[in-house]
């Protein structure tokens, strides 16, 4: 489909040429893959092929995949939009503004890279299993049903549902610190609550490289101060320490180094 105007082209180049440049270092990692996704989506078109290894591969391409038949031209306003909503200043050369709790700028609460793991326009991947169910309600923030289905069946919390995630790792990926404390206050103590709160998922990911990655600094603290591995390696060999230090971090993770 063609562009709307010869305008949408310029102001889609002008916001590209502007996220290049050293004014957009600020913007957080949740504009960055948006407005990676939307311009994959614009110049490219649909992604193909499979999910990718590494935890950092598989988010660009999800952001990428999830915008799945929008227009070059949709793609292209949506691009400028974020730009205009993230660093509204950009278009006289500004920089983009920082957020002090998360080292960049958000887009209003920061969105889940995982999305729900019972999406209801992808029937067959669903995950009917007791655990699977928990990391949904997990993943949608009902918080009572979660707290229910612990009190019932207090076994689920550190089990994994069909893609080798765990309730924490779903709760740190979206942020919702009432969920990790809840879990967190299941671990016990010893070896085996360490292993808990280090679990992996099938890509060597723990809860900590979740909450690091979708910048919930207050989640990252609460798992590091409960055990959390700064420097478990996932599959790609990334830790959360080296992760959350190239975010900006400061406080446990800038002291965390060696």
């Amino acid at each position: 489909m063609a562009l709307e105007s010869d305008g949408e082209m310029a102001a889609f180049k002008q916001a590209t040429e502007w996220a290049r440049s050293p004014a957009a270092s600020r913007l957080s990692t949740e504009v960055q893959l948006s407005l990676y996704g939307y311009y994959k989506q614009a110049t490219v078109g649909d992604c193909s092929g499979t999910q990718p290894w590494g935890m950092e591969a598989s988010m660009k391409w999800k952001a990428w995949h999830s915008q799945a038949g929008l227009t070059p031209g949709e793609a292209m306003k949506r691009y400028v939009t974020v730009l205009d909503y993230a660093a509204p200043g950009w278009r006289q050369g500004g920089e983009a503004p920082e957020d002090p709790d998360s080292g960049g700028v958000g887009l209003g609460p920061a969105v889940s890279r995982m999305g729900a793991i019972n999406d209801p326009d992808k029937p067959a991947d669903a995950d009917e299993t007791p655990v699977g169910r928990l990391c949904d309600q997990v993943s949608k923030g009902e918080i009572d049903a979660v707290r229910k289905a612990l009190q019932t069946n207090p076994e689920l919390a550190f089990q994994k549902d069909k893609d080798g995630m765990t309730p924490l790792h779903w709760a740190a990926d979206s942020g919702d610190e009432e969920v990790v404390l809840m879990l967190l206050a299941m671990l016990g103590e010893g070896p085996e609550a360490f292993k808990k709160v280090n679990i992996r998922d099938d890509n060597g990911d723990t809860p900590l490289h979740y909450a690091v990655l979708t910048e919930r600094r207050s989640v990252a603290e609460l798992l590091a101060a409960r055990g959390a591995d700064l420097y478990a390696e996932n599959d790609d060999g990334e830790t959360p320490c080296a992760l959350a230090i190239a975010q900006g971090w400061g406080g446990i993770f800038a002291a965390a180094t060696h």
